[in-house]
């Protein structure tokens, strides 16, 4: 199996957790060999999932937690939580889907790997992977349709490209993936436009309720947004690692990755590292909160990030 195929995540887990999270206050803690991949919050609510099909959740904002059952044992890579309602993707094209009860899984109708799903109020769900996978659904998740995608207007090369993380952003949905390509849907995702924004592919995005976001990925990547998504600036944190997740909200913005992390509070513009713990030793993958974000990553490890 190609690294190509494999992915960033399995990726991540080659690097060596470190011991102790000094003073980043751990909220979760699993076993050496866990991993939290993705993570999601409303409210006091959180879903954290990861290797080996692990699904924790939190109903006070991260204080307590507990494991879910869940019918899958491949790992789960992707989560959307809307109310009570919540998706998962992940490895060998692995959907699950719960709504007010047990998780269930859903047909997708394809084996490949998918990195990362959205979930809109209205039942919209969009679910990306691996070589151009790009799946829709009008039920909140219940059923699962392929999305044709003319990739070589976005990308000049017949290439289909993996489809790294989607999210919502306001009537929109964002799509990131290789080849520093971001993907603009304005019709729930049936139709998309795209274009590449840097040479590097992209790992994560974050949106605010305002068109401020950003996108991170390769080689320490990080591109701008004050527009929705239309148009995208390269900025500098000052790393050449690998960027997996980004949050932001407000004029507060993180980034975690492989052996780093950063953090801009001027929208940013401008990044001071984050060493604190071992946000600089390990890595995380994700972020998710509202008001005070929280990560996750190596170990089954989430910590808060502080305010």
């Amino acid at each position: 199996m190609t690294l190509r195929r494999l992915g960033f995540a399995a990726l991540a887990l080659l690097v060596p957790a470190a011991a102790m999270a000094g003073d980043v206050r751990v909220l979760h803690q699993a076993k050496a060999h866990d991993a939290v991949f993705a993570l999601a919050m409303q409210g006091d609510r959180v879903l954290g999932v990861g290797a080996l099909g692990v699904v924790v959740a939190s109903g006070d904002g991260g204080a307590t937690w507990k494991r879910q059952a869940a019918p899958t044992d491949d790992a789960l890579l992707g989560v959307a939580l809307d109310r009570d309602r919540a998706l998962a993707v992940g490895q060998g094209g692995i959907i699950l889907r719960r709504e007010s009860g047990a998780w269930t899984v859903a047909a997708s109708g394809t084996g490949e790997r998918l990195f990362g799903v959205a979930l809109r109020p209205d039942g919209v769900a969009v679910a990306v992977g691996a070589f151009g996978t790009l799946l829709r659904s009008d039920d909140a998740g219940r059923s699962w349709a392929p999305v044709a995608v003319d990739w070589a207007s976005m990308l000049e090369d017949a290439m289909e490209p993996h489809l790294y993380a989607v999210r919502v952003a306001g009537d929109a949905l964002l799509a990131v993936g290789e080849f520093g390509l971001v993907m603009r849907s304005e019709d729930g995702g049936r139709r998309w436009t795209g274009t590449r924004v840097t040479d590097a592919s992209l790992f994560d995005l974050a949106m605010d309720g305002n068109g401020q976001g950003l996108a991170v990925g390769q080689k320490g990547t990080v591109v701008r947004t004050t527009d929705g998504g239309a148009s995208w600036t390269a900025t500098s944190v000052g790393t050449d690692t690998a960027l997996l997740g980004a949050w932001r909200s407000g004029p507060d913005a993180r980034i975690v990755g492989v052996q780093s992390a950063w953090r801009s509070t001027d929208g940013g513009a401008t990044w001071a590292a984050d060493d604190r713990g071992d946000l600089a030793t390990a890595w995380y993958q994700t972020i998710a909160g509202e008001g005070e974000p929280m990560a996750g990553g190596h170990a089954g490890r989430i910590v808060a990030l502080g305010k």
